[in-house]
C-alpha cells in the first residue's frame, strides 16, 4: 500500500484600491503567464 502525502503551501495576498481602482499584477511565468492576479507572495514558515 503506498502512503498518501499532502502538499499544504500558505500564502499572502493584498487588497489595495485607490480612486475606484483595483492593483492587479500581471503574470509573467508559470502556468498562469499572461493572467492577472493579486500582488502576494509566499510565508516561510
Amino acid at each position: 500500500m503506498s502512503e498518501k502525502r499532502y502538499h499544504r503551501s500558505f500564502g499572502v495576498y493584498g487588497i489595495y484600491v485607490k480612486d475606484g481602482k483595483l492593483l492587479v499584477i500581471n503574470k509573467n511565468g508559470g502556468p498562469y503567464i499572461n493572467r492577472y492576479d493579486l500582488p502576494g507572495g509566499s510565508l516561510f514558515l
